[in-house]
């Protein structure tokens, strides 16, 4: 039986609480909720490194690009512009894991 619960466990980069507090931040309209759950994905991203799973970084993207469109100023054609190629950057990358992850 102890063999069988090894070999169960999984390594993840994130404490219950991190992975909540990103949870939830999702959910969030509040900017500094974002720039926190932000921190701590990247903070995931440098400990696991190189083999980081890749929905960490699109969630990351997810939420920068979030956080960019409430921090906009509506007037501001080229800020606009880049918000959009952002968007476009961010729906791509989660097309082609979808892709990759269930093809």
């Amino acid at each position: 039986m102890h063999a069988n619960l090894i070999e169960r466990v999984r390594v993840v980069p994130f404490t219950m609480r991190e992975w909540n507090i990103v949870k939830d931040s999702f959910l969030s309209q509040d900017g500094q909720e974002l720039r926190k759950a932000v921190a701590l994905l990247a903070m995931w991203k440098c400990r696991m490194g190189n083999k980081a799973p890749i929905i960490i970084e699109i969630s990351e993207l997810v939420l920068r690009v979030i956080i960019m469109d409430k921090e906009r100023d509506p007037s501001d054609w080229f800020t606009n512009g880049n918000l959009k190629l952002v968007y476009g950057s961010v729906i791509i990358r989660w097309v082609l894991f979808v892709e990759k992850w269930y093809y």
